[in-house]
């Protein structure tokens, strides 16, 4: 078929409702952008954004292809699944993103019925990659429910603007099976190694409470300074995960090097050692 080639020049494009040929190639040139408002659509068979031009909008499901070229590309949490596998009293979450721009983070949401009234899980952002072409995996476990009910989840991610977009929902039901033993709660507290170890930018830390307890899980550096407080707050006994991005609490990447994470939990204190490394791929 014949390739028409659109050519948009110093001039700045608001879509609402439109749809161009899907074997169409649009070039923004430097100085114009197009910008897809509500209810719009863009199919073309490639878009290509030269420098100083711009293209914007609010869904990966507006436009049938993902832009490419030098100039400003903004689009949300292009999220490739979303899936819940069912366990005993327990639901582990797991979310992959195709690309995330201006990405602040992700919120999980639950509920017992489809259209019911949804309980927000996480009290802190579950932290991402912020800006990444790449795939990026993610993970949540709901603990502690009730064998045999249905659960719904849905799973929101908020951009640095604090625009929130809802994906989801998807149901589970978390089911008791013979051979599965119902697993005791920790009989003693406990800080994990942090896996893995090494790691950039993210880690997952594990720690246990044999009982209910006023929990701080924090970062420090080699210097002995608090630079990221991870948990602070009451928990009920059980294992318990966090996840440390490699930034403080400000949000700013910290450098490569040797950090220490540090529990307290009631009279317990543990110190353990980590090691995040710059530059890996």
């Amino acid at each position: 078929m014949k390739t028409i080639l659109f050519m948009i020049v110093s001039i700045n494009l608001a879509l609402v409702g439109s749809v161009f040929a899907a074997n169409s190639v649009v070039t923004i040139q430097s100085g114009a952008s197009i910008t897809l408002g509500t209810d719009a659509y863009l199919c073309a068979g490639e878009i290509i954004v030269n420098s100083g031009g711009s293209f914007t909008c609010q869904s990966p499901d507006d436009v049938c292809v993902t832009p490419t070229g030098d100039g400003e590309i903004t689009l949300p949490v292009e999220l490739a699944s979303f899936a819940a596998n069912a366990g005993y009293s327990q639901v582990a979450l797991h979310w992959v993103t195709e690309s995330e721009v201006d990405n602040l983070g992700f919120h999980v949401y639950r509920a017992v019925s489809e259209d019911g009234e949804y309980e927000r899980l996480t009290s802190e952002l579950i932290e991402e990659a912020g800006n990444t072409s790449t795939q990026q995996t993610y993970s949540f476990t709901d603990v502690r429910l009730t064998n045999g009910v249905t659960y719904w989840y849905k799973l929101e991610d908020v951009a640095f603007d604090g625009t929130r977009t809802m994906h989801g929902p998807i149901s589970v039901t978390p089911q008791a099976e013979e051979a599965v033993e119902v697993q005791a709660l920790p009989t003693e507290f406990g800080l994990s190694q942090n896996v893995p170890n090494p790691f950039n930018p993210r880690t997952t830390i594990v720690y246990q409470l044999p009982e209910a307890s006023e929990v701080r899980l924090a970062v420090y550096n080699a210097a002995g300074q608090r630079i990221r407080t991870l948990v602070d707050e009451t928990k009920e006994a059980g294992s318990y995960q966090a996840v440390w991005n490699g930034a403080d609490d400000a949000g700013k990447p910290m450098a490569g090097g040797v950090y220490l994470y540090e529990l307290r939990a009631g009279d317990f204190v543990q110190v353990r050692r980590m090691v995040l490394i710059r530059g890996l791929p």
